[in-house]
């Protein structure tokens, strides 16, 4: 079962999707994956630097429990420079995580925290995207695993430091999910999603096989399970 957003964060996905939809540019063979915490993002990331044909973005590592994502929306005109500079590269752009992150983590926490303001946020999105600032990834897939899994897969790598953080926290990462989904529809992306990969401890061939099959299918089915 999806955690139920509020209005406030359904209304922060209506009007920031309808922006980028307006004003972004998609930009070929620019990629992302998204997921929960120890979905295998960046281990498929470090593999995928193995190959002459990628070149990958690092995580863009979000804050725990900052309200207010300026500060994310301000390193989008930078990130953009770095793709248009890596496209003459002519290789595969995958980044670990896009800016369907930082909308995704502002909504949770305005439904976590049934509060929260945004109209600074948005104005200052909307001065980004006319000025061509934001770009969006051609293609975006979801690594796809449970809050369970999520949890479990944290307790295995930080067994002790977990306990009282939002990215632990089952209610948090449910919202992170249904804020994700509410996203990547608005912004008509394809179905991309990667399951069948909620095993304790991932298996990373496999899944970076899936994700290489995703990333060079030219058809535009990118529904893999």
């Amino acid at each position: 079962m999806k955690a139920k957003l509020n209005t406030q964060s359904m209304d922060w996905i209506n009007q920031t999707t309808e922006i980028l939809n307006q004003y972004a540019v998609r930009v070929d063979d620019y990629f992302a994956l998204e997921g929960l915490p120890c979905a295998g993002k960046t281990t498929t990331i470090l593999q995928l630097k193995q190959l002459a044909e990628y070149y990958v973005i690092d995580e863009l590592r979000l804050p725990p429990t900052e309200e207010s994502c300026a500060s994310y929306l301000q390193q989008e005109p930078l990130r953009t420079e770095n793709i248009y500079k890596l496209k003459q590269l002519n290789k595969m752009i995958v980044g670990d995580r896009c800016i369907v992150s930082t909308i995704a983590h502002k909504a949770a926490l305005l439904s976590y925290n049934d509060e929260g303001t945004y109209h600074s946020e948005i104005q200052l999105l909307d001065q980004l995207a006319q000025k061509k600032m934001i770009v969006l990834p051609s293609k975006v897939l979801t690594l796809d695993i449970s809050v369970e899994t999520s949890r479990n897969r944290q307790k295995i790598r930080d067994r002790d430091i977990l306990e009282g953080r939002l990215w632990f926290d089952s209610r948090f990462l449910g919202l992170i999910n249904s804020s994700t989904i509410a996203i990547l529809e608005n912004l008509n992306y394809s179905a991309g999603v990667l399951r069948g990969i909620n095993s304790e401890i991932h298996d990373p061939d496999q899944t970076t096989h899936y994700v290489k099959e995703f990333l060079e299918d030219k058809n535009g089915t990118n529904n893999y399970k």
